[in-house]
C-alpha cells in the first residue's frame, strides 16, 4: 500500500477540481442519509469559500498514492473581540473517505492545520457528533450551543411596517444598521465586505436583504428559502438590531417572504436572541435531540482565553454555520 503524505497548503495552491470530487465522495453517505444535495460541491464553490475578505484559506490533506483520502480546511475571518479585531480561523469541510476512516487521519489533518496557524489567531469549529471528541482531545473547548428557533405558522406574525426596506446588498458605502458591539463576547465581524462576500457573492444560493432604520431603533437581516429535512423553509441567516422592535419587524418581513413563496416555516439559529423578539415573532425552541446536528461551537484552548479579557459566550447566528 502506498505511503501516506500529510501536507498543508493555501487553498489557491490545490487542484480544486480534484478536491471537490474528493469532498463529494467523502460526504456521499451522510448527504444521502440527510436527503441533501451535493450540487454545491464544485471547484467554483470552494474557490469562493476559501477566499474571504480576511485572506486565503488553508487545506491540510492526507494523500495516498497522490490521491486525497482525508482533509481539514480553515477559512480566515475577522473576529470582533473586546474592542479590537483579531483573525479567526473557521475549521470546515473535515472529511475522510469511507474506507480510510478509523485510522487517525482526522487528527493528522487537524494537527497539521492548527500548527500552521499563527498562535495569536483564534481557531474555532462547529463539529458534528462524531468529531467532537477529537476536537476536545486536540485542545478545543465547548463555548456555546446555538439554539434553533422555529415558527411553524408564519401567518401568525404581525405584518412588517414601512420602516423595513429591502435592499440589493451591502456595498462598501452602506452603513450597516444594528451591528452588535459585543464587548468581550466575540462575534464574526460583519462589515459590508464580509456580508457581500458571504451572501451577495455566494456562487450557489440566493439571499434577500432588509434593513430597519427608525432613529435609535436600527437593524438588518438576511434570509433565504431552502429545503431542510425535506421541507421548504425560510432561513433567517442574519438578524441583528439595536432593539427588539427592530428585530421583530425584520422577522415579520421574513414571515411575509414565507407566505409570498408558499413556505410553511421560519428557522433562526443563534445565541443571544432577546426573549421579547422570540415572543413577538412566535418562535419556539427545538430540542437538540430532534435536530440532525447539535450546533455546538468549540474554540481552541488558549486562543481567546489567553487575551486580556476572558472569552464570553460568542454571539452567533445561522449564517455563522457555513452549510447554509
Amino acid at each position: 500500500m502506498p505511503d501516506l503524505t500529510v501536507d498543508v497548503c493555501r487553498a489557491t495552491e490545490i487542484d480544486l477540481e480534484a478536491y471537490a470530487e474528493f469532498q463529494r465522495e467523502a460526504f456521499r453517505d451522510l448527504l444521502a442519509k440527510r436527503r441533501a444535495s451535493d450540487r454545491h460541491m464544485t471547484a467554483r464553490f470552494y474557490q469562493w469559500k476559501y477566499r474571504t475578505p480576511a485572506g486565503s484559506g488553508r487545506i491540510a490533506t492526507v494523500t495516498r498514492g497522490g490521491e486525497i483520502v482525508s482533509s481539514s480546511a480553515a477559512q480566515p475571518l475577522r473576529l470582533s473581540f473586546d474592542g479590537s479585531i483579531v483573525t479567526g480561523w473557521h475549521v470546515v469541510d473535515v472529511a475522510t473517505l469511507q474506507h480510510e476512516r478509523g485510522r487517525g487521519h482526522f487528527i493528522q489533518t487537524l494537527s497539521a492545520l492548527t500548527d500552521s496557524i499563527p498562535s495569536d489567531d483564534v481557531v474555532f469549529a462547529f463539529p458534528n457528533g462524531a468529531s467532537i471528541g477529537g476536537f476536545r482531545r486536540h485542545g478545543f473547548d465547548e463555548n456555546v450551543v446555538m439554539t434553533t428557533w422555529v415558527n411553524p405558522l408564519p401567518r401568525l406574525v404581525k405584518r412588517a411596517d414601512g420602516r423595513v426596506l429591502e435592499i440589493d446588498g451591502f456595498g462598501s458605502d452602506r452603513d450597516i444598521p444594528g451591528i452588535p458591539t459585543g464587548g468581550d463576547r466575540p462575534f464574526i465581524d460583519r462589515r459590508s465586505d464580509y456580508l457581500d462576500w458571504r451572501y451577495t457573492d455566494h456562487p450557489i444560493n440566493t439571499y434577500s436583504f432588509a434593513v430597519f432604520d427608525d432613529g435609535p431603533s436600527r437593524g438588518f437581516s438576511v434570509t433565504r428559502t431552502a429545503r431542510v429535512m425535506g421541507r421548504d423553509v425560510v432561513l433567517i441567516m442574519e438578524l441583528f438590531g439595536s432593539t427588539s422592535e427592530a428585530q421583530s419587524a425584520l422577522v415579520s418581513r421574513a414571515a411575509e417572504q414565507a407566505l409570498r413563496e408558499g413556505v410553511g416555516a421560519l428557522i433562526l439559529m443563534g445565541t443571544s436572541v432577546p426573549l421579547s423578539t422570540v415572543g413577538r415573532s412566535c418562535l419556539v425552541p427545538v430540542p437538540s435531540a430532534l435536530l440532525p446536528k447539535r450546533q455546538v461551537l468549540m474554540v481552541r484552548r488558549g486562543d481567546v482565553r489567553s487575551k486580556p479579557s476572558k472569552c464570553g459566550r460568542w454571539i452567533l447566528r445561522t449564517g455563522d454555520w457555513d452549510v447554509f
